[in-house]
C-alpha cells in the first residue's frame, strides 16, 4: 500500500478530537500512522514541559498544522511558545494525519499537493458555540493563554459581541467547505457519535485501509468517552 497523507479539517470545538483519536487508530491498525511531534522527540519535550496545559494525551503525537500569513508553525502546548515555526514539507514527509482549523480552502494550495485524503468534520453550530464557550473559559485554556480574562462561560453566553463572532466565524468556515466540498470526505460528528461502525467503516474505505470487525470493535473501544 503506498504511504497516505492524510489532512482533517474542521472548525474549533466540533469533534476534531474524536475525529483524530478515531483516524490514528484506524491508522496503527494498518502501521500507516506516524507523526513529525512524536518522531521528532518534540513529544518527550510536551510531557516534560508542558503537563499543566496538555488537554488531552494525545497532544504529545498530535500534528497541528497553523497557518499565519504564509509561514507555517506547528502548534506548543505552552504560553511562552505556543508556535515553532516548521518547513511544510518537513511536516508532509514526516506526518501521516495533520489536524487544521485554516479555512478548508487552504487545501487548494498547490503546496499540499503531497495530501492524499482530505476529511472535514462537521457539527450542530449550537453545539459548536456551546462547547466553544465552556472550552475556552477551561482552567487548561485560561492557563496556556493568559490573555483571556474570562472568569466563567457566564460571562460569554452574556457577551452578545462574542458570541455572534463565534458563529459568523462558524458560518464562515462551514461555507468556504461548501464550495469545495467534492475535495474533502465529510463526517458528521453526531454519527461519528452514534453510528461509529458505520463511521469507521467508511472511513477505512476511503482511505484505502483494509481492516476487520475485530479491528472496529476495537477502535470503537479506545475511542470510548467511557473507556
Amino acid at each position: 500500500m503506498s504511504k497516505i497523507k492524510v489532512l482533517q479539517c474542521g472548525y474549533s470545538k466540533s469533534g476534531n478530537y474524536l475525529l483524530y483519536k478515531t483516524v490514528s487508530e484506524l491508522m496503527r491498525k494498518c502501521d500507516a500512522f506516524s507523526s513529525l511531534t512524536s518522531g521528532s522527540g518534540l513529544s518527550a519535550v510536551i510531557e516534560a514541559l508542558c503537563s499543566e496545559y496538555i488537554q488531552f494525551a494525545e497532544i504529545k503525537e498530535l500534528d497541528y498544522l497553523r497557518v499565519v500569513g504564509d509561514k507555517f508553525y506547528l502548534s506548543f502546548p505552552h504560553p511562552k511558545c505556543k508556535l515553532l515555526p516548521i518547513s511544510l514539507d518537513l511536516l508532509l514527509d514526516q506526518s501521516s494525519l495533520i489536524w487544521i482549523h485554516e479555512p478548508p480552502s487552504m487545501v487548494l494550495d498547490d503546496r499540499f499537493r503531497e495530501i492524499t485524503h482530505r476529511l472535514y468534520i462537521m457539527r450542530d453550530g449550537r453545539d459548536v458555540v456551546n462547547s466553544l464557550i465552556y472550552y475556552v473559559t477551561s482552567p487548561v485554556m485560561l492557563r496556556l493563554c493568559p490573555e483571556y480574562k474570562y472568569d466563567s462561560s457566564s460571562e460569554l453566553y452574556n457577551n452578545l459581541e462574542y458570541f455572534e463572532k463565534c458563529v459568523l466565524e462558524w458560518v464562515k468556515h462551514v461555507r468556504d467547505y461548501m464550495k469545495i466540498k467534492d475535495r474533502f470526505y465529510p463526517v458528521r460528528f453526531e454519527e461519528l457519535v452514534h453510528n461509529k461502525p458505520v463511521v469507521v467503516k467508511g472511513l477505512a474505505e476511503y482511505l484505502g485501509l483494509h481492516i476487520t470487525t475485530d479491528d472496529i470493535d476495537s477502535i470503537i473501544h479506545m475511542t470510548s468517552i467511557n473507556k
